[in-house]
């Protein structure tokens, strides 16, 4: 986790912000008192009590009224407050001829960009005579435009608060649409945490010098990144549903619109995954009838006491800090942090719920080893390109990490010939995993992510990956199922031990994993301690296709009934028509675009099979450059290294040389050509076989 550092410890930055504004602006933004500004001297009572300070960001016409800057000045001045800004169009002059931005409650991004620096900075020169020049903003309505920054950034502010993460204002009106207006700004996207925004779009990480503190928000039960994905995409209507079941809603920082128990939870939670904590409250909603939600004084009281007891829970903590926006924003540039996006998605939880993960406190640091995990549809040539790679001094592979199909596991042979319960490698694993805390046998390695799964959860991992938003969905379902959260952490923690164990027994830096299943790598990635690095391994369409419709003849290459791997004949594939195997080579081949389509290219290389046997040295040269390995010590006969791999027939294999298997140009007929054409034919073209 990003805190910022101070002189005794490190601490999680905890900023109050204060929209302070006209009364009941939600229901009359034309009204002119600014009465309830009074009750600050209330809330600034119950900000002594914990040492926190506020952050009050002003409107022109709170700025321009002498009795509310006189409790301001109060507030700065014996509560350490910090004034900053925050713009409402139909407040701040200069006022549009047209008039549209009075007549409504005008989000600033509907300005014409020239009328809102005009705007904007009437309202810094107001404060800046007050109280100096502010630093620190919020747009009305909660209004913030990449075109906006430039101008907030000339104007000398440093830190903004504008964003609501995965809440979204589209439909919420200012001007209306028959007057081009454009409602507010869909945050769904942006980030959690605080991060540099970009000058295209405030909801993506960039390169603008301002700060973005967004409002935290978590959900109602523990969840992770995925569930934040699943969520932006889900129809209004299911969101609703699934809050009023108290299945899943997410809860923001904002006590007058939040249940107190939810936002407990919420705070103990983000205490041990949040970089920083923003709390947003408005000046009117303090005050009797200064908002929808203060008619009485009863539901006054209501939100002091809110408030008073997430101050308990933070100042309680004795891992947070109460600062002003601008101190958070100075003293995080200071230390040279980069705010970043957390690992793992804030979610308001019991504290039983919490478990291991409300305990982090520091940022997670990624082991040194790295794992290389080869992506591709079956029979694509992966075992072969494995024992390539791990042909190197700092490199390993043992095939197949999931380790899922090994047969008679009495009968089974490691690729050393040994039968796979005597070999003397496989012992020295188990005895180090062991040391490591971890029960491991390779013959029930207990790795892939269907290990323990329950039947809903089997079938929820059974299709093969696909687009963001069908795997969002799948991870929200997922995450209903409490085996599989308890699973998942688990099963990426032994994966990450049997990565760092199996580099120490090789005395290698990179293990080689041909497990080609999409799923189970979106799982690896997932895993912030693990350094993941994706070869992409690609067959003409029409081999692979032939391999699926006769497994027993054509899997595991050329060599597949001289292998000797007794163990082939129990562990038979169904022999498929060619036009399943056409879909089947054309569904894993879109896996395998959809994960890549989320990843930087450095962290993926893509290869071809005729490529690798055609020229070995060549690509080999090209993926030692990627993986940031030296070609020199490369052995050039790669079975000529003591290997221990479990996988396909490939593994037995004593044949020198590499041979280009391209039996399907003979055996395929006529139709079976046509019928893979009709089904894989444009995909198979693409990748440029003809």
């Amino acid at each position: 986790m990003l805190t910022v550092r101070d002189g005794n410890a490190d601490r999680i930055p905890v900023v109050l912000t204060i929209d302070t504004e006209p009364d009941n602006a939600w229901e009359n933004h034309h009204n002119t008192s600014v009465a309830n500004v009074q009750e600050l001297l209330r809330l600034q009572e119950l900000l002594d009590k914990y040492g926190a300070k506020a952050t009050c960001l002003v409107t022109y016409r709170v700025i321009q009224d002498d009795r509310a800057v006189s409790v301001l000045r109060q507030l700065v001045e014996h509560g350490g407050a910090e004034i900053g800004a925050h713009l409402h169009p139909w407040e701040t002059p200069p006022f549009m001829d047209s008039g549209v931005d009075v007549r409504y409650q005008t989000y600033p991004h509907e300005l014409p960009v020239d009328v809102f620096e005009q705007k904007l900075t009437c309202l810094t020169e107001a404060i800046a005579r007050r109280f100096g020049r502010p630093t620190s903003y919020r747009g009305g309505r909660w209004g913030l435009a990449a075109e906006h920054l430039p101008i907030l950034e000339r104007l000398g502010y440093e830190v903004d608060t504008s964003v609501m993460p995965l809440e979204d204002w589209r439909r919420t009106p200012g001007v209306p649409k028959c007057e081009n207006g454009r409602g507010g700004i869909d945050y769904r996207f942006a980030p959690i945490g605080p991060y540099y925004p970009s000058y295209e779009s405030v909801t993506d990480e960039g390169d603008a010098r301002i700060l973005e503190l967004p409002v935290s928000v978590g959900f109602t039960r523990r969840t992770s990144r995925a569930v934040r994905e699943v969520w932006r995409h889900l129809p209004s209507f299911l969101k609703r549903g699934l809050g009023k079941l108290e299945v899943l809603r997410p809860v923001w920082a904002v006590p007058a619109e939040e249940r107190c128990d939810r936002l407990v939870d919420m705070l103990q939670y983000a205490i041990g995954v949040l970089p920083c904590i923003t709390i947003a409250v408005h000046s009117s909603e303090l005050a009797l009838g200064g908002s929808p939600r203060s008619r009485t004084s009863g539901q006054i009281d209501e939100v002091f006491r809110r408030i008073d007891r997430m101050l308990d829970v933070l100042a309680g903590s004795g891992r947070c800090q109460f600062r002003t926006m601008s101190d958070a924003c100075c003293r995080w540039r200071a230390g040279g942090r980069e705010p970043a996006q957390p690992k793992q998605l804030c979610g308001a939880v019991s504290v039983s719920d919490c478990d291991s993960a409300s305990t982090v406190t520091n940022p997670v640091q990624p082991s040194e080893t790295e794992l290389v995990y080869i992506l591709a549809a079956s029979h694509s040539g992966s075992t072969l390109l494995a024992m390539l790679l791990g042909a190197h001094s700092e490199t390993c592979t043992v095939g197949e990490l999931k380790a899922t199909s090994l047969g008679n596991r009495e009968t089974y042979l490691c690729s050393c010939g040994v039968r796979i319960r005597g070999c003397e490698f496989w012992r020295e694993v188990s005895a180090e995993m062991a040391r490591r805390g971890v029960a491991f046998d390779i013959t029930d390695a207990g790795i892939d992510i269907r290990t323990g799964a329950t039947f809903y959860v089997r079938k929820l991992l059974q299709p093969l990956h696909r687009t963001r938003r069908w795997e969002c969905l799948r991870d929200l379902l997922l995450n209903l199922s409490p085996t599989w959260r308890a699973n998942l952490p688990r099963l990426q923690r032994r994966n990450r031990i049997l990565v760092e164990t199996l580099c120490h027994c090789c005395k290698a830096r990179v293990i080689i994993d041909s497990s080609k299943i999409g799923l189970r790598l979106k799982y690896l990635l997932q895993d912030p301690e693990l350094n993941v690095k994706v070869v992409r391994l690609i067959r003409d369409g029409r081999a692979v296709a032939l391999t699926y419709c006769n497994p027993r003849l054509y899997a595991g290459g050329v060599e597949a009934d001289v292998s000797g791997d007794t163990s082939r004949e129990v562990l038979p594939e169904d022999p498929r028509s060619m036009k399943k195997a056409a879909y089947e080579w054309r569904r894993s081949n879109e896996e395998a675009e959809c994960i890549l389509s989320g990843l930087p290219t450095s962290q993926w290389a893509e290869v071809r099979y005729e490529e690798l046997c055609a020229a070995p040295e060549q690509t080999l040269d090209r993926l030692s450059n990627f993986l940031n390995l030296d070609p020199e010590r490369r052995l050039r006969d790669f079975r000529a290294r003591a290997r221990h791999v479990v996988g396909n027939s490939m593994r037995l294999a004593t044949a020198e040389g590499i041979k280009l298997d391209e039996r399907w140009r003979a055996v395929l007929t006529a139709e079976d050509l046509r019928v893979f054409d009709a089904v894989a034919g444009r995909m198979n073209r693409r990748y440029g076989y003809v």
